[in-house]
C-alpha cells in the first residue's frame, strides 16, 4: 500500500513539473506506460477488409486507416 502511494506520488510529481518539454513528456509516458518494453514488430502480409483480401502494403495501410477512422461512426 505504501509502495503504491509512493509510486503514485512519484508519477504525479513527474507529470506536474512545469519544465516538462514535449520530449521529456514523451520519455515520462514511455516510462510510465512501459511502451518501449512492449514494442514488437508484426509484419502484416494480408488483411481482409470489406470482403476484399488486401496484399499490397499501401492497400493494407489504407485498409487499417479506413477501419480506424470509421470506428466511431460505426459505433453510433
Amino acid at each position: 500500500m505504501v509502495a503504491k502511494r509512493a509510486d503514485a506520488m512519484y508519477y504525479k510529481e513527474m507529470f506536474d513539473r512545469k519544465s516538462n518539454t514535449v520530449k521529456k513528456l514523451q520519455t515520462n509516458l514511455n516510462e510510465f506506460c512501459s511502451f518501449e518494453a512492449k514494442r514488437n514488430k508484426t509484419n502484416v502480409t494480408q488483411l481482409k477488409f470489406d470482403r476484399t483480401l488486401l496484399v499490397n502494403n499501401a492497400d493494407i495501410s489504407n485498409g487499417f486507416n479506413n477501419y480506424f477512422t470509421s470506428v466511431s461512426e460505426n459505433s453510433k
